[in-house]
């Protein structure tokens, strides 16, 4: 999420989401680890097609963080052409890590535009 878009919107439900599932397993939670280079216009506004091309390059892993043959889990709130998590896997792969898996809370169809 863009820090724009959190400070308005206080929230950020995947990352409560991947705070309380490491918390649960026990695992590193690192919130920073990906950042959102600029802002992008919602996802749910544009088409299948328009939400892959918005996506590209909006994303980076920060610096100095070592991934180099990790195994990372993803978690967003809700999915719906997979456009975002896509692109989010494909950075940390490039970044070095090892596997990428995603987990979400709520899957949905992309619904045709009018």
């Amino acid at each position: 999420m863009f820090w724009w878009d959190r400070r308005f919107r206080g929230l950020n439900l995947a990352e409560e989401l991947a705070r309380a599932l490491a918390d649960a397993r026990h695992v590193e939670h690192d919130p920073r680890l990906l950042r959102q280079l600029r802002p992008a216009r919602p996802q749910f506004t544009l088409s299948p097609s328009a939400r892959d091309f918005n996506v590209q390059g909006l994303f980076a892993v920060r610096a100095a963080t070592p991934l180099d043959g990790r195994t990372l889990l993803l978690v967003d709130d809700v999915m719906t052409t997979g456009a975002t998590a896509s692109e989010c896997a494909r950075v940390l792969r490039d970044a070095g890590a090892k596997a990428v898996h995603v987990a979400v809370l709520a899957r949905t169809e992309p619904r045709p535009l009018a």
